[in-house]
C-alpha cells in the first residue's frame, strides 16, 4: 500500500473511533431506555 493510502485509512480510523466516543454517552443512555422499556413489556406481559 502506498503511504498515502495508509495515511488515509489512519484518518478515517481516527474520526470513527472520535465519533464513537463522542456518541457513546448518548448510544448508552439509548440502550439502557430501550433495555428498560424492554424489560417493563415482559413484565407486563406475564403479569396479565
Amino acid at each position: 500500500m502506498n503511504p498515502e493510502a495508509v495515511f488515509s485509512l489512519g484518518l478515517d480510523i481516527v474520526l470513527w473511533l472520535t465519533v464513537i466516543a463522542a456518541a457513546g454517552p448518548f448510544v448508552g443512555m439509548l440502550v439502557a431506555a430501550g433495555l428498560s422499556w424492554l424489560c417493563a413489556e415482559i413484565r407486563r406481559l406475564f403479569d396479565v
